[in-house]
């Protein structure tokens, strides 16, 4: 488990690395993002013992999204979308601090159900909130398969397969984002790998 001080320095590291790469021009969303970041860490550090470190998951996802350039609402709820499922954080909380449609977009990406049937109805309703949403749940799979990899982790080696064959069933012709082929080239990669 993370120590509060390595939690602490990890937020200040970001926070420089938030202020270097973005420019004047975006600085609503370089405070926005710094807001959420101390955000998910304080929620995260409530949260006690996780599978996995979700802070840093999500610091990951949001950044991914970030260094692609999506939008500041997909950007946010991308650092946020663990955030409904993993703590003690509602949708409303969600929405009053950030807005309405990143609450929707985390919790279009937060489990509702505990069953095998989970994931597959994530998905559905991410597709039926929108791309966004979708784009979201691919950069999540994205670094989930990343992360499997890199140590080794049984469980998300045979989950992030198995999201990504819903995603690419259920996923509307119409929505093309570049995402759902490096998702795709990802499953491959790693089936080959």
């Amino acid at each position: 488990m993370e120590r509060q001080g390595d939690r602490a320095k990890l937020k200040r590291i970001l926070i420089n690395v938030i202020n270097y790469r973005a420019g004047m021009d975006e600085r609503e969303l370089r405070e926005k993002i710094e807001q959420v970041v101390i955000f998910i860490t304080d929620k995260f550090e409530k949260a006690g013992k996780l599978t996995k470190p979700a802070l840093c998951h999500s610091l990951r996802v949001g950044f991914y999204l970030y260094g692609k350039s999506y939008s500041s609402e997909t950007i946010l709820a991308g650092f946020l979308h663990d955030t409904i499922e993993d703590t003690a954080t509602s949708k409303d909380e969600i929405g009053n601090l950030f807005g309405e449609k990143i609450a929707n977009l985390v919790d279009a990406n937060s489990k509702k159900i505990q069953n095998d049937e989970r994931t597959r109805d994530m998905i559905e309703r991410c597709i039926k909130l929108g791309e966004d949403a979708l784009i979201v749940k691919a950069a999540d799979i994205l670094e989930n398969m990343t992360y499997s990899v890199k140590q080794d982790w049984d469980k998300g080696l045979e989950h992030c397969p198995r999201a990504a064959r819903i995603v690419f069933d259920k996923k509307p012709d119409n929505f093309r984002d570049p995402i759902f082929l490096d998702l795709k080239e990802k499953c491959l990669e790693n089936k080959n790998g």
